[in-house]
């Protein structure tokens, strides 16, 4: 997450890494170039390895032709769909996030051994009323939160 204005004071659950805005705005873009080279590659193999009419060179050409005319945000989510690959790979570092969560994991109810904070606040607080909504319970594994903020 990034801010347009201003700093982030406060955040639930804890984040794994911080930067300033100072920090994220000198960053660039991240470089997917090596990420989509390793997708392609593997996507490439695996339709060859289904093809055995002799014709998957011919027809890897037109895969990859209308790949190639996607733009590069297609591309990204064309190989990020394309398989188990693409979740376990290494995502490039967006640098210009300034809260970072990683490992975040969704659960129906608060996980066992985790206390969701402020139980006994006031109905009309603030946090209760976020939560006042129809969504998982967010986990870092140490806090719980109702959303992720």
């Amino acid at each position: 997450m990034r801010f347009a204005y201003g700093y982030a004071n406060a955040w639930w659950p804890q984040v794994n890494l911080y930067r300033t805005a100072e920090e994220s705005e000198k960053a660039g873009a991240p470089d997917w170039g090596i990420w989509k080279k390793k997708g392609l590659e593997k996507w490439k193999e695996g339709f060859l390895q289904d093809k055995v009419d002799g014709k998957a060179a011919e027809l890897w050409d037109f895969e990859l032709s209308e790949y190639q005319k996607q733009s590069p945000q297609d591309q990204i989510r064309n190989l990020a769909q394309r398989g188990a690959w693409a979740k376990i790979a290494d995502f490039p570092i967006d640098e210009r996030m300034q809260l970072v969560w990683e490992n975040l994991t969704l659960h129906l109810e608060v996980p066992e051994g985790q206390v969701l904070p402020g139980e006994n606040l006031v109905n009309d607080h603030w946090a209760k009323i976020a939560r006042d909504v129809d969504a998982a319970y967010v986990s870092n594994g140490k806090e719980v939160e109702r959303y992720v903020f």
